[in-house]
């Protein structure tokens, strides 16, 4: 009776192999089939260096005490990526290992320390920003607030200069105070500090005038149309009625 692969573990069990597994049991089956079969017992032995290559002969004909077919085989230490089946459960392994890792619950206060750190280094965060993340990556809560009043201490962490360097940043790029204090508000910045830090930024009538002339040119809009469009521009881009009034002229009244 011809040896195969599904009469030796079953098509249930040979469709629960890795793809790898089931590619060998294909090419180990394609040479039964070219080859007459493998007959059980001396005949085997007699087909060793006529039949199936060695390589894809061995992987059949192990593959009935397989410990990946009995469920015996755990991934070692020693086992990487690999294309033989044992390297591809240690893949998935290793990546759900990986996973639960970034997004488990960090009980040590050093590691909720290390993480705020590593997010710093990155970019800089406001105290309700840098809370938020921590806690969304799954920190205990009185851990991130214990590392958020320590970095605060520190000066690490400092809304002040946060909201300075936001607004400095972004007036650069054209947007007005308007604009620039609901982003702030959005980050849990306080009133007072987001008062200062517009206070320390640039002039924002003139800011309006510059960037109504990078937008639209140096003429002056001749219609109340275009006056119109030039507004709502420059009202999208965060400017007050009396930036928009030094922009466009002392007569023209946006809120018309």
């Amino acid at each position: 009776m011809p040896f195969t692969i599904a009469g030796a573990v079953g098509a249930e069990a040979l469709g629960s192999l890795p793809r790898s597994v089931a590619a060998a049991d294909a090419v180990a089956a394609a040479g039964d089939a070219e080859d007459g079969g493998l007959e059980a017992g001396p005949s085997a032995e007699a087909s060793e260096d006529t039949s199936i290559p060695r390589q894809v002969k061995s992987s059949a004909l192990g593959r009935m005490a397989h410990p990946i077919c009995d469920g015996s085989w755990r991934p070692s230490s020693e086992t990487k990526y690999g294309t033989n089946a044992q390297g591809v459960v240690a893949a998935v392994a290793s990546r759900r290992i990986r996973k639960s890792g970034a997004h488990g619950v960090a009980s040590d206060p050093e590691a909720v320390r290390a993480a705020a750190v590593r997010l710093l280094a990155r970019r800089d965060f406001s105290c309700a920003e840098l809370t938020e993340r921590l806690l969304g990556d799954g920190c205990p809560r009185d851990l991130v607030e214990v590392t958020v009043v320590e970095l605060r201490q520190g000066r690490i962490l400092d809304d002040a200069r946060y909201a300075q360097h936001y607004v400095a940043y972004h007036a650069d790029r054209g947007q007005g105070p308007d604009r620039l204090a609901a982003a702030l508000e959005e980050r849990g910045l306080a009133p007072g500090l987001i008062e200062a830090a517009l206070r320390s930024g640039p002039d924002w009538c003139a800011l309006a005038r510059e960037v109504r002339l990078g937008r639209f040119g140096l003429a002056p809009p001749r219609t109340r149309a275009e006056k119109v469009r030039q507004a709502r521009f420059l009202q999208y881009r965060g400017f007050s009625a009396d930036h928009i009034r030094s922009a466009l002229g002392p007569d023209f009244d946006p809120d018309d």
